[in-house]
């Protein structure tokens, strides 16, 4: 799997109409008055029978007319393209100004370049497209959640929709079957793609399509569904429309309590997701103040870490990165890497291969320094795009109310909710808790065997050195910011100790003079120590938690005893820890995949590489699938 997938080769023909040589076949059929040249600027090729066909065709102004702002509804299309449903689909949202959440969700092989997009929105100036090419996503391979409003979710996933759609969970009301045609991209039009889609769909959900191939109407009557043929668009006689067994009902948002303990970052995180949603949630933390450890640090790096070759940790933290930059604001100030060995050398050449030059690239000293502000003696890998977050900005930004001093030293399960119990004797109930507070504090939590690292980092003033960017050879150093560059860190496993050590100090000083050529001195700076929870693979653990003693039993089990997956988990009982010193990039990407697990929203199956089951699969020697 590459980091990054091709854009799609595009030719715009006469009539502004995008085609396509890989499949031989145009994104939309031209209007009939296209063929003089006489079409408004305004009116884009093909635009009414898509309103025809997907709009229309699965009486969507009907549906969203009786939905509420604690109603969702999922449209599953098959081939985003230009992404023209997409904004139809938005347009009519907008026209009858209703409040439920949509749930976009399309699949795409070869993702159209922002460039064809911006080519588009020049012929059409639409509002919506605009926003679509303000938030859209690279090419990473994958799903892309990317929220537009806090009531419009696009879905992207891109790949190949036969491995990519299998991995789906959804509830889907309405699917738009609308790749290139039948006879051009025989893939997508597959019986087993209809199979796959009819898992997803609610009771009564619809389907419609242009085509009305013979295998089409037989590849979703083998599914149960009912299939007809009804009026197309213009001078097309027919178009396909198909629908599910039973009445459909419009689906409402969960309702159930929620506490998340713990207020660090992964818990403000969690409670903004879900206040995105719509949905309450109390927040509780042990401490009178917000952020735990790193609630005394000034600046957080932000960016992903790529390994030479793609590996599906690089590609999630690449994702992470992707969807933190879309939603939250940081300082973009950039990140160099000094590559003062042959080894890093050579890994940074190979990376750059997999990358444009405006997302990553080498440069030589004398650009390195120029881009960091002060002199730099090496070749160093330039990542423009990544920056920094200070932890109060995090706090403001989530802007979520937080139950202080409420230390909580009992969590037990009776049979239909949690009971949490608090230091002075009072307690609250819960359907639902999210464990984020990054220690073993909870019993719950303990099979995870989570690592305490200890940082130590200072905050110093370099009155003679002028740093612009995130410069890291062993350690960070960050842009100035009020009078103050933040020196990070130490990296010492199993270390519990919070005193600082004078040793640390003089170690990360000695550092940056390295770093910045220049002799640091003591005075001016201070001491922060911290410490993160991290996990064996250095990956977060993110999902609901196992009954482990049933997840022990299992994993010990005979391969032939378990013909099922395990299914024995905790009911209701989550957490999002274990990002070391990476929480600001993982978190809020892990929160919003949380968020959507536990509202049972559009998301992909394969959680394997956070999973809370993964450990015990290792330490058994059992595959874990």
């Amino acid at each position: 799997m590459p980091y990054l997938l091709p854009y799609a080769l595009i030719e715009w023909r006469s009539s502004q109409t995008p085609y396509s040589p890989m499949f031989n076949d145009i994104y939309w059929s031209k209007n009939q008055s296209d063929e003089g040249n006489e079409r408004k600027e305004s009116e884009i090729s093909g635009l009414q029978e898509k309103k025809h066909v997907f709009i229309e065709g699965n009486h969507l102004r009907e549906r969203w007319s009786n939905l509420g702002s604690q109603n969702e509804f999922t449209i599953l299309e098959t081939g985003f393209g230009f992404g023209l449903n997409f904004i139809l689909s938005l347009e009519l949202k907008e026209l009858l100004n209703e409040d439920f959440t949509l749930h976009y969700v399309a699949f795409e092989q070869y993702p159209v370049s922002p460039d064809d997009l911006s080519s588009l929105n020049e012929i059409i100036q639409n509002s919506w497209l605009e926003k679509l090419i303000e938030h859209y996503p690279p090419p990473i391979p994958g799903t892309h959640h990317i929220w537009l409003t806090d009531k419009i979710c696009l879905t992207l996933i891109l790949g190949d929709i036969t491995t990519t759609l299998p991995d789906l969970a959804a509830d889907v009301d309405v699917c738009f079957l609308d790749g290139f045609s039948p006879s051009k991209n025989e893939l997508m039009w597959q019986s087993n793609i209809y199979s796959h889609i009819s898992k997803c769909l609610r009771p009564g959900a619809s389907c419609s399509s242009y085509s009305v191939a013979g295998h089409v109407r037989r590849g979703l009557q083998a599914e149960d569904l009912s299939v007809s043929k009804v009026t197309g668009y213009a001078n097309k006689a027919e178009m396909l429309y198909a629908q599910a067994s039973g009445i459909w009902q419009p689906k409402e948002k969960m309702r159930q309590k929620i506490s998340i303990i713990g207020a660090g970052l992964s818990g403000l995180f969690c409670a903004h997701a879900f206040k995105r949603r719509g949905i309450s949630c109390s927040l509780f933390e042990a401490e009178k103040a917000p952020l735990g450890t790193v609630k005394g640090m000034t600046q957080l790096a932000v960016y992903p870490q790529l390994s030479a070759t793609p590996q599906k940790s690089s590609l999630f933290s690449l994702h992470a990165f992707s969807f933190l930059g879309n939603h939250f604001n940081y300082h973009k100030s950039g990140r160099l890497q000094v590559l003062d060995t042959s080894e890093k050398l050579q890994k940074a050449e190979k990376l750059c291969g997999f990358f444009p030059s405006d997302l990553l690239r080498l440069v030589d000293d004398k650009e390195a320094s120029r881009i960091a502000g002060t002199k730099i003696n090496h070749k160093a890998l330039y990542f423009p795009h990544a920056g920094w977050m200070m932890p109060s900005e995090i706090s403001a930004i989530c802007n979520v109310p937080i139950n202080f001093n409420e230390k909580i030293n009992r969590l037990e399960k009776d049979d239909s909710s949690w009971l949490l119990s608090f230091d002075d004797h009072s307690s609250t109930q819960s359907d639902i808790v999210i464990l984020t507070t990054g220690a073993k504090q909870f019993s719950h939590l303990d099979a995870l065997n989570l690592v305490p690292v200890r940082g130590q980092s200072l905050q110093l003033p370099l009155p003679h050195s002028t740093v612009n960017t995130i410069i890291e050879n062993h350690i960070s150093l960050f842009p100035e910011h009020q009078g103050l560059h933040t020196v990070a860190a130490t990296f010492d496993r199993n270390d519990l100790e919070d005193k600082p050590r004078s040793e640390d100090t003089h170690l990360l000083l000695d550092q940056v003079s390295n770093l910045t050529n220049t002799k640091v001195e003591p005075q001016g700076s201070s001491v922060q120590v911290g410490h993160r929870m991290t996990t064996r693979d250095r990956m977060p653990v993110c999902g609901e938690l196992a009954d482990w003693s049933a997840l022990q039993r299992y994993c010990q089990s005979p391969l032939r005893d378990r013909k099922e997956p395990f299914k024995d988990f905790t009911h209701q009982l989550y957490c999002s820890v274990g990002f070391g010193s990476h929480g600001a990039t993982l978190s809020p990407y892990c929160s919003e995949l949380l968020a959507r697990e536990i509202n049972n929203e559009p998301r992909s199956r394969d959680n394997k590489l956070t999973s809370t089951l993964r450990f015990a699969f290792r330490d058994s020697g059992t595959k874990f699938v």
